[in-house]
């Protein structure tokens, strides 16, 4: 592509060369709130009175403890500032108290939201600051009377107030509550608590074993939250994890360490190019530790006496840092290997069966390689609205691994691979699908005991189909929708049934992430009995298969109320009901809880599907074999639906056509505000590369904060920054041109006659593409912002080590993409929260829009985002050393900071 620039300076405009100079269906129920549950919507917490206020804080966590300042406190929370890195996460429980001593620690709270931010402190120093914004979701007799009094009384009120506050250790949040007849929310000792099985280690030895005597440097994480680094040897290593034997002087059993190997690690008897890329770092954690003793042999690093020999589980890491693992195994002698293996634990076939209609449904078969019984059970996985087979993988192996066959498909008209368009699909489709694999699993297997495991709206139709047909002996849903009529009234903010009854049609639109013939859409749902919750008690109603139930604490999708009505209705076949703390309705956000389900997936399959099968525990699958069959599942969708480099330009054009109205959305202001802030202070002529600028979004808000800092600066302390914005769509340029001249013109005129003249920004844009190597030289930028891009590229590792050459030493590296199946409802609902205007509704409407079109590109392998792990692997493959990642844009991106070295690429937050 032609690299060109538009430069725009004052009113003129310079094209040149890129460089980095120049009907009878009841109402929807409302929410109901008690004393017992303090957590309001955004619009209550928003209305309700904030008080801004200082007050002492106390923080503890398992054995430590931070002293910080309440800044703010309303009805449906509360701000906490400290001084220092918090271990706390996302959704994480919290102990409080309002009181003057800790004594009393009995409200409950949850993280909702995680801010990092520095303050120049003069002549270089740095303080940097973390902010957790607390919701309330039980509130104590004793601390509700001081809430009420401090808004009230207001700064009258806070004589000596104390805030006391204790993190809940998230170990205690993997786990899963049964729900009983006499449970009560606010009696935990009652509750059930069923946790998962650590790995049992015939399953880690099942892996090729390699005896390697490899240097290595090691920054470990103990569960205290402290950190220290050290050398180590790394003297086993396996595709899964390695033996590492290390110097410590505590217990660093459940520890979080990170394993950086170099080329000059390499042992005697391997080849000089063992480390082909020079640096490999993985993350991983300690599950077993035994005394250990110097070694001896020749190349092994010398070590004190008091030695630890620790086994390590890798987490999920990036391709790259996986491929030079295998590359070190390949590398070792032949009498160096120990193989237990002769390939992986678990095989996946790929079949179709075909519809009545002749439509065709791609199904993929998995099954252990080892334990293959002829009578073994048979579980068929239903996706769920919007997903995939692929997104089953890991529940695949967790079933597969422990002996049962496992049958994953996709639907028809709907993401993956099988036939039709998707603004065709209906649920009377997912209805097809289901009893067309019935049938053909009937068949294949006679005899065998099916069990059925079914998410979201998926486990709404498998209710319906379920009570029809005989072959379920098993029903397990997964955040099953039970009122289709309240979760789209929740998502979409409208009674889009009762407007749909009343005549009113919509065309194609957003349908919860998927667009769609909306009209189509809804007339099946109220003609095939799914609209209301009463159709979905008369369908439970008729079932004789025993049922499992896992709801999501944290569900916007579904009302706590429906899965108890349901559970009432399903009566004695109803086995389990279990609550999953902290998690939302897409269980994959996070991982940790996903595996929990997983693992009571399997018990709960062989105590119904295999009683006479005695195993005393669940076998851990693979989480390497789990990654590797996700991107050879990602290559095979995208071979089959195949996307030109044309095709491409001409979806992001009309991506970003109807990309207009993302910047009244608060959420995305904020996630514009959290890239600024993290980008640090910008007034002595920074060098900005904003990649994958798009409309210039981000441009335009750069452009009106460094104005007014311009504005208010001392005189000759401030020069404004060059930015240089980059993209591969021209009408994108050509729109982002028209921004910055229209906000340039603006900003002139809030600029009075006696202040100082406005000096505009360097605004450049140049029209590159990211999956080429960019047009400038090495160190050309000291800043790069890359935002809600890096999952659109085919080469991410590529595009990041691109960034990382033009950024210049001590620049810093900024980026953010969105989560796995980014739910964009919860920003639309957000969105209509605050709206006054029918336009703006129809605004949030089209953003809907635009997110459906991703999530069906991501559904077909074509987009791939990241969760965290798999993000921060990501990023330490191309080079950072210690990326810091944080959630943001309503908690369904992530984003990352970290600054540049001097020595060499690698980055130190």
């Amino acid at each position: 592509m032609s690299n060109q620039v538009a430069t725009r300076n004052l009113k003129q405009v310079v094209i040149g060369p890129c460089g980095p100079e120049d009907s009878q269906i009841a109402s929807a129920p409302e929410r109901k709130k008690t004393s017992e549950a303090w957590s309001l919507s955004i619009a209550e917490r928003r209305a309700s009175r904030r008080l801004t206020l200082r007050v002492l804080t106390q923080l503890r966590f398992q054995g430590q403890m931070w002293k910080g300042t309440t800044r703010s406190i309303s009805l449906g929370g509360l701000s906490m500032e400290f001084a220092s890195e918090i271990p706390a996460m996302l959704n994480q429980q919290m102990m409080l108290s309002l009181g003057r001593e800790a004594a009393g620690v009995e409200s409950v709270g949850m993280v909702c939201g995680i801010r990092a931010s520095e303050d120049a402190l003069g002549l270089g120093r740095v303080q940097a600051t973390m902010t957790l914004a607390i919701q309330f979701v039980h509130l104590s007799a004793a601390d509700e009377q001081v809430l009420a009094a401090l808004l009230s009384e207001g700064h009258t009120g806070i004589k000596e107030l104390r805030v006391t506050a204790v993190l809940v250790a998230q170990e205690q949040e993997e786990a899963l509550i049964e729900a009983g007849a006499s449970t009560a929310p606010i009696a935990p000792a009652r509750l059930a608590l069923v946790r998962g099985a650590e790995c049992p280690r015939h399953e880690r030895r099942r892996q090729p074993r390699v005896v390697v005597g490899l240097s290595t440097e090691v920054s470990l994480r103990n569960q205290a939250g402290g950190r220290f680094c050290s050398e180590a040897l790394t003297t086993d290593l396996t595709s899964n994890g390695a033996c590492v034997r290390l110097s410590v002087d505590e217990d660093v059993l459940g520890s979080e360490l990170e394993l950086r190997w170099t080329s000059a690690s390499a042992p005697q008897g391997m080849s000089g190019d063992v480390m082909p890329s020079g640096l490999c770092s993985v993350v991983g954690e300690v599950v077993w530790t035994k005394p250990g003793s110097a070694d001896a042999r020749p190349g092994c690093v010398p070590v004190a006496e008091r030695t630890v020999l620790a086994g390590v589980r890798f987490l999920p890491v990036a391709k790259e840092a996986e491929d030079v693992i295998e590359h070190l195994l390949a590398q070792v002698p032949a009498g160096g290997v120990e193989s237990r293996s002769e390939g992986p634990s678990v095989i996946s076939e790929f079949s179709e069966c075909a519809r009545p209609s002749g439509d065709r449904i791609v199904l993929c078969h998995d099954r252990s390689r080892t334990a293959s019984v002829d009578d073994a059970p048979i579980v068929i996985l239903a996706p769920g609205y919007g997903e995939s087979k692929r997104d089953y993988v890991p529940l695949a192996y967790y079933l597969a691994g422990n002996g049962f066959h496992v049958v994953r498909y996709d639907n028809v008209n709907h993401v993956g691979e099988s036939d039709g368009l998707v603004t065709q699909f209906r649920l009377e489709d997912m209805e097809t699908d289901l009893e067309t694999v019935l049938d053909h699993v009937a068949g294949q297997w006679p005899g065998r005991p099916i069990g059925l495991v079914a998410t979201s709206l998926a486990g709404r139709v498998a209710l319906k189909v379920t009570g029809r047909v005989p072959h379920v002996r098993l029903l397990m849903l997964i955040n099953g929708i039970m009122d289709v009529r309240h979760t789209l009234q929740a998502v979409h903010q409208e009674d889009l049934i009762g407007e749909h009854l009343a005549g009113v049609r919509k065309g194609v639109v957003n349908i919860l992430g998927l667009t769609i013939d909306a009209d189509r859409w809804l007339e099946h749902a109220v003609q095939a009995g799914y609209a209301d919750l009463s159709t979905t008690q008369s369908d439970a109603e008729r079932l004789h298969t025993p049922v499992v139930l896992f709801h999501a604490e944290q569900d916007a999708w579904v009302d706590p109320a429906s899965i108890a009505s349901v559970a009432e209705a399903i009566g004695p076949n109803l086995r389990h009901s279990f609550e999953v703390p902290g998690a939302l309705h897409r269980l994959q956000e996070s991982p940790r809880k996903a595996r929990t389900v997983y693992r009571q997936i399997a018990v709960c399959c062989q105590q119904e599907l295999w009683p006479e099968r005695r195993q005393e525990r669940i076998v851990e699958p693979s989480h390497r074999e789990i990654g590797a069959q996700n991107r050879t599942e990602r290559e095979r969708s995208k071979t089959r639906r195949p996307m030109r480099k044309s095709d491409h330009v001409a979806f992001w054009q009309d991506y970003l056509q109807n990309f207009q109205t993302i910047p009244n959305v608060a959420d995305f202001w904020r996630l514009m505000d959290h890239l600024y802030r993290l980008m640090g202070d910008c007034h002595q002529g920074e060098r900005i590369l904003d990649a994958g600028c798009g409309n210039g979004n981000f441009g335009v808000f750069l452009l009106l904060n460094e104005a007014f800092r311009q504005r208010y600066a001392r005189r000759g302390n401030f020069r404004s920054p060059d930015y240089v914005g980059l993209d591969f769509v021209p009408a994108a340029l050509a729109q982002a041109t028209v921004n910055f001249e229209q906000v340039g013109s603006t900003l002139q005129g809030q600029f009075y006659e006696g202040l100082r003249a406005y000096v505009p920004m360097s605004m450049r844009l140049c029209q590159a593409d990211l999956e080429h190597p960019l047009p400038f030289p090495d160190q050309s930028f000291d800043r790069v912002v890359c935002n809600l891009v890096l999952g659109y590229v085919r080469d991410p590792l590529s595009t990041l080590r691109e960034y990382l050459r033009v950024l210049a030493p001590h620049g810093r590296l900024v980026i953010s993409n969105l989560k796995p199946y980014a739910d964009l409802s919860a920003i639309y609902r957000n969105f209509v929260d605050t709206a006054q205007t029918p336009d703006q509704i129809e605004e949030g409407r089209r953003l809907l829009d635009n997110s459906g079109r991703i999530k069906e590109r991501e559904g077909e392998g074509t987009f791939h985002f990241h969760y965290q792990a798999e993000f921060e692997g990501l990023l330490r493959a191309a080079g950072v050393s210690r990326p810091r990642v944080y959630s943001t844009f309503g908690n369904q991106a992530l984003i990352a900071v970290a600054d540049k070295g001097l020595a060499n690429v690698t980055i130190a937050a």
